[in-house]
């Protein structure tokens, strides 16, 4: 069986699918045949030169016959049900990263950058976490994955149950749930900090409000 990877984003530096080109190159030859890997996402003329990097990395590891570039897509989430796993790759912390969620709603093992949103969003029960700038990590966990199908039933498990966390209504209930207990609080003593312009410069003065004075 061949196990496969899936990364959507837009194709850009940033996004890091080189990290992830690093890591199925650093695959075990007698192993890297059983695993594929597709990026689903446009590349702006913008990005043409990393693009063609990239290109020269699949050619000089010889990993042609495991890696997809598939450009702009519009079935993403097809292309997510028929993957066995969601790669997350970005070398800069996202706030959230949408696409971690929407693997894991579709019940897929999410591998993804161990900073920003993803941190927040994955659990030892959904995924797992990597160093972007130790791509032996990634390769490390897809041939985890290729070897224990049994985890991966486990993981995808996990997945749709965290993504139910990140729910519109869910999500609604606890935000109601938070004001709740804030407006049922007994005012708090605020400490505000504001800039006032003064002779030499500006300068910072402080204040003390009671929540809720006007």
């Amino acid at each position: 069986d061949v196990l496969l990877a899936l990364m959507v984003g837009n194709i850009r530096h940033w996004k890091g699918q080189d990290i992830v080109l690093s890591a199925v190159a650093r695959l075990a030859p007698a192993v890297r045949g059983q695993v594929h890997v597709a990026f689903a996402g446009a590349a702006s003329p913008a990005d043409a030169s990393y693009v063609a990097s990239l290109e020269a990395t699949v050619r000089e590891a010889g990993i042609g016959a495991q890696i997809s570039f598939l450009g702009a897509r519009t079935d993403v989430p097809d292309l997510m049900n028929a993957a066995d796993v969601v790669i997350h790759a970005s070398r800069v912390p996202e706030p959230f990263g949408i696409v971690v969620v929407e693997g894991l709603a579709l019940g897929k093992p999410v591998l993804a950058t161990h900073f920003g949103g993803p941190l927040e969003v994955l659990t030892p029960e959904s995924g797992r976490l990597y160093d972007p700038d130790r791509p032996a990590e990634l390769a490390a966990l897809l041939m985890t994955l290729l070897g224990d199908p049994a985890l991966r039933r486990r993981l995808a498990s996990g997945a749709k149950e965290r993504a139910a966390h990140f729910d519109a209504t869910e999500t609604t209930r606890a935000i109601e749930a938070l004001y709740g207990e804030l407006l049922a609080a007994p005012p708090a003593t605020l400490r505000l900090a504001h800039r006032v312009p003064g002779r030499a410069g500006r300068r910072r003065t402080t204040e003390r409000v009671s929540a809720g004075s006007s």
